[in-house]
């Protein structure tokens, strides 16, 4: 078990994490609707993504098979990352990362 201390105004927050050390890393494959093929609302959410973004994220891609799920999550991220929690968006950006490294995320 690895303990992560993270620091956000003042207050100390301690992630516990359980790390296993694989030898092979497998990814299962998963159909993504590719930006170019998208059509009808799919294409108008990735278009208006992608004008924010920059691109239309792979994890979006992912969801992108069932709509009002995307949707759904999109509307979660959102309200979590840009409501008042008396964080900057710098620090939660920070939290992110953390959290991101912790779960062994490739990006």
């Amino acid at each position: 078990m690895i303990l992560y201390y993270v620091k956000i105004r003042g207050l100390l927050i301690i992630i516990k994490s359980i790390l296993v050390i694989r030898k092979e890393k497998r990814m299962a494959y998963i159909r993504q609707i590719e930006h170019s093929e998208a059509t009808g609302e799919l294409k108008t959410f990735y278009d208006d993504l992608a004008e924010i973004a920059g691109g239309v994220p792979n994890v979006v891609k992912l969801a992108g098979l069932k709509l009002p799920a995307m949707k759904a999550a999109q509307d979660l991220y959102q309200s979590v990352l840009y409501h008042d929690s008396g964080l900057t968006m710098a620090q939660k950006e920070m939290v992110s990362t953390v959290v991101s490294v912790i779960n062994g995320c490739d990006y």
